[in-house]
């Protein structure tokens, strides 16, 4: 593992500019990490402003702007392509 790649894990980043798309989620994935549940609080197809990454060894939360104090697992999103 790269020193820079080692600093990213457990830790987390300020994003500015970027948006996820929410594309639904499992029982499974809001369980693993102690992730918040998007279903409460997203509409599915919605696009959101990251606000946090928080990098761990097997997953990744994403924060948002719009949703202070809570984590989701990535795997829930889409990176949003803002440039056309």
């Amino acid at each position: 593992m790269l020193k820079h790649e080692e600093d990213l894990f457990n830790s987390e980043l300020d994003i500015p500019n970027l948006y996820y798309r929410f594309v639904g989620a499992i029982d499974a994935q809001v369980r693993w990490g102690s992730n918040d549940d998007p279903r409460n609080y997203m509409i599915k197809g919605g696009w959101y402003k990251v606000k946090t990454l928080e990098v761990h060894g097997w997953y990744t939360k994403v924060g948002f702007e719009i949703f202070p104090g809570l984590m989701f697992n990535s795997s829930s999103f889409e990176k949003v392509n803002l440039s056309g």
